[in-house]
């Protein structure tokens, strides 16, 4: 009886078969050396512990995904930026170097974020709480593609008659995903606020098979209303009383962030 070959056999090469996951092994054993890896490095800084949980994956897919993100992806975003009067602010290593964490998801993961702020006060000390929003963009790529995930907070005075903002909050146009109102207490010198956070990208993990290139022109699209939404939060901030600009704040969140915008755009 001849031996079913329809799977690939343990010494076999992955690339002989071309629907197998690029960062797939044939074995376990990546998984015991990273582990291995993982508890020796605990117990050098002092950190481990029986009851530690850690994360594992595959530490050569790993680094092809870093050698991506920092030679054509981080590039790519910059390049994105330019001319925009916004600027890509990534969380960053003691030495500078772009920060990134791994992720286990079916596959290996590599994730890193980015916050966006106006490019004049952008370098200012505590620019970013002197902003009168809060950006931040999460990229997670794996070998297959990559996905972008916007998180947006616009920061009202707690003093708001927020019936106000009801064009903000309960437009239909967000679907199943509408924006989150909260109410933050100042500390040090800012004062108390509420804060509306909407979103785009969140469990829209299938976007991860659309390679970089695809994703980044999404993202440059996606940045072009962005710039929209920030000026029209400015204009807001400068004069909390004109319910006309809370009608323009509320539909340019609208055209930036309701629906799957990315999805429409990738014909999903």
């Amino acid at each position: 009886m001849k031996a079913n070959r329809s799977r690939p056999q343990r010494n076999e090469d992955p690339s002989a078969h071309p629907t197998m996951p690029a960062d797939a092994r044939l074995d376990d054993r990546w998984a015991y050396d990273d582990l291995a890896a993982v508890i020796a490095e605990a117990r050098k800084n002092g950190k481990w512990s029986n009851e530690i949980t850690v994360r594992v994956s595959n530490r050569p897919c790993r680094d092809k995904l870093r050698d991506l993100i920092t030679e054509v992806i981080w590039p790519g975003i910059l390049k994105i930026f330019e001319g925009t009067g916004l600027t890509p602010h990534p969380l960053t290593e003691d030495d500078g170097q772009l920060w990134m964490r791994h992720e286990w998801a079916g596959r290996t993961v590599m994730v890193f974020e980015f916050c966006v702020l106006d490019s004049e006060i952008a370098d200012e000390e505590g620019g970013e709480e002197l902003a009168p929003y809060r950006c931040f963009i999460e990229g997670k790529v794996r070998t297959r593609g990559c996905m972008f995930d916007t998180n947006f907070e616009m920061h009202f005075p707690d003093s708001i008659d927020l019936t106000r903002l009801r064009p903000l909050l309960c437009s239909d146009k967000f679907g199943w995903r509408p924006p989150e109102l909260t109410h933050e207490k100042g500390y040090q010198n800012l004062p108390n606020r509420f804060n509306v956070r909407t979103n785009l990208g969140r469990d829209l993990d299938y976007m991860f098979d659309h390679p970089p290139e695809v994703m980044l022109a999404e993202l440059a699209e996606h940045v072009t209303y962005l710039r929209r939404v920030i000026r029209a939060v400015r204009r807001l901030s400068a004069d909390f009383q004109s319910d006309h600009h809370v009608r323009a704040l509320a539909h340019e969140v609208e055209k930036c962030f309701g629906g799957d915008s990315w999805t429409t755009a990738l014909g999903a």
